[in-house]
């Protein structure tokens, strides 16, 4: 009898505890943590400080990625990996590679910089050093007022206008000067959303007449229609909504909660999952690049800047409340469907599949974990 009643109350107690634990993990922050956890043990090398399966800029975004994890969460438990990466990192190399990546260098360490000012104020300044110094790199080099009256071309070699250069050059310029309140980086970002915003929605614009931004210009300084890739839509929202803030000008608000709404009536979102889908994702392994892998991590990372800057400066927006529930179906998904349990990786369709089929690397994860992140800021 006894026996019995012991293998009752075993089973009854094991039950409680495992819909504990699905419970917690049912909470932001705990999937946060367990994606968080997973990068920084599989994906990182603490032998080489490095992320070895990706690329320099891919592995300047996932820095990215465990900053805002550690900002969001208050969770500090990888500052020292940061600082592996920092010395480790290729910065020489960097300094000869397109414009875009040395902004995705000097964002990452920017936010890395401001994480840690009161916790590790040696740390946060050499950060600090680095992202200025890559900054400077980007823009004095690539600012040309030679084609298309302004603008930031690619690369040191050659002149195309992209989206993704300008719109970090002004995200980035305002990051910089909102930490620092340095007059030259929000006149750098003024100058560079300027020239962004000339002709807005024509031909000579990277907009187009959906409200979505296209990959760049061509040679005639026209829309090139190219790609709506998700992170052209995405990086300039931080920008957008930080120059709201420190102007009080209302039309930067208006055009990030417009180019918000254009993404969330687009094809960028999955009808099934209502979280974002790029066009290369619905395939097999072999689809996405290594680059366009990430790039939906970084459009929701900016979105949850963007929300961070609204609820601060506690403006009344009359969709937020679509924003915040796509933030969250974006988390749902990814947990529920992109994530194989049996790894905890995470894929990069976020409808999820086959995961034999599915793309897992470096760079599916962190798109994956900034989408939890953004939920666990909410």
């Amino acid at each position: 009898m006894k026996a019995v009643l012991f293998a009752s109350l075993l089973v009854l107690y094991t039950s409680v505890l495992c819909f504990s634990q699905r419970r917690i993990m049912d909470q932001p922050n705990e999937r946060a943590r367990a994606a968080a956890h997973v990068l920084q043990t599989q994906y990182f090398s603490d032998e080489n400080g490095t992320y070895p399966r990706a690329i320099d800029w891919t592995s300047a975004v996932t820095l990215e990625a465990v900053i805002h994890y550690m900002a969001v969460t208050k969770d500090l438990s990888y500052i020292s990996q940061v600082d592996h990466f920092y010395s480790s990192q290729a910065a020489a190399s960097l300094e000869h590679q397109q414009f875009d990546d040395m902004y995705w260098v000097s964002n990452s360490w920017l936010e890395a910089a401001k994480l840690l000012k009161f916790i590790r104020p040696d740390l946060s300044e050499k950060y600090l050093q680095r992202s200025r110094h890559f900054f400077s790199l980007a823009f004095t080099g690539g600012w040309d007022p030679s084609t298309c009256g302004g603008g930031q071309r690619w690369g040191p070699r050659n002149h195309y206008k992209n989206a993704i250069t300008n719109e970090l050059s002004i995200s980035t310029a305002m990051n910089i000067f909102e930490y620092t309140n340095e007059p030259y980086y929000f006149d750098v970002a003024k100058l560079g959303v300027d020239w962004f915003l000339r002709d807005y929605k024509t031909d000579k614009s990277m907009f187009n007449q959906d409200g979505l931004i296209n990959d760049g210009l061509t040679d005639q300084c026209t829309n090139n229609k190219q790609t709506t890739w998700t992170y052209n839509q995405g990086v300039i929202l931080s920008g957008f909504t930080r120059l709201f803030k420190h102007t009080k000008d209302a039309k930067y608000l208006t055009l990030a909660t417009d180019l918000l709404d254009s993404i969330l009536k687009s094809y960028l979102i999955d009808p099934e999952t209502n979280s974002l889908v790029e066009v290369c994702d619905p395939a097999t392994r072999i689809a996405c690049n290594q680059d366009q892998q990430i790039f939906k991590g970084i459009t929701i990372r900016h979105v949850s800047y963007m929300l961070d800057i609204i609820r601060d400066t506690k403006t009344q927006v009359a969709n937020i409340d679509s924003y915040i529930k796509f933030v969250k179906a974006g988390a749902e998904a990814v947990w529920t469907r992109a994530r194989d349990p049996s790894s905890g990786k995470i894929a990069n369709y976020w409808r999820g599949g086959d995961f034999s089929r599915l793309q897992m690397t470096t760079e599916t994860h962190v798109a994956g974990l900034e989408a939890l992140v953004a939920a666990a800021s909410l």
